[in-house]
């Protein structure tokens, strides 16, 4: 995928050879640009976690890749899009098959909403579904967030 951030005039690739699925970019108020992808391998130096992961790349104003994470459990997992919080939270959703450390799924596949801060540093995680499947096809947040 080539992405151009807020200020950067040229496409910047940010995908390897593997097979990649950009799903949602979203900028900040300092200009960084959050790409949220699903990726059948790691990505930038992280390594994959199982079969598909989720990984969210930051790009700073001037396009140069800050950090990438990558996020997932040992099953199929897919991002959905990506949001900024009023206090700078990023958050990422999507469905996994699998159980986030941590979390407890409800059968099926569930939905997720990953937050991060700015730095890149996993706050939490929250899953939520039941014994049904669950997709979640996006995330936005408004001003009293």
């Amino acid at each position: 995928m080539d992405v151009a951030p807020a200020s950067f005039n040229k496409p910047l690739q940010i995908l390897n050879s593997s097979s990649q699925t950009a799903e949602g970019i979203a900028t900040d108020s300092s200009r960084n640009s959050y790409v949220v992808l699903t990726t059948s391998a790691g990505l930038n130096g992280e390594a994959g976690i199982g079969a598909d992961d989720v990984a969210l790349v930051k790009i700073n104003s001037v396009g140069t890749v800050v950090w990438t994470r990558i996020i997932g459990t040992l099953f199929a997992d897919y991002a959905a899009g990506v949001a900024i919080g009023s206090d700078g939270t990023v958050l990422v959703a999507g469905t996994t098959a699998g159980v986030f450390t941590g979390a407890s799924g409800g059968g099926g596949k569930d939905g997720f909403i990953a937050f991060y801060n700015s730095a890149g540093v996993l706050q939490r995680v929250k899953q939520f579904g039941n014994a049904d499947n669950q997709t979640v096809a996006d995330i936005a947040v408004d001003s009293s967030n």
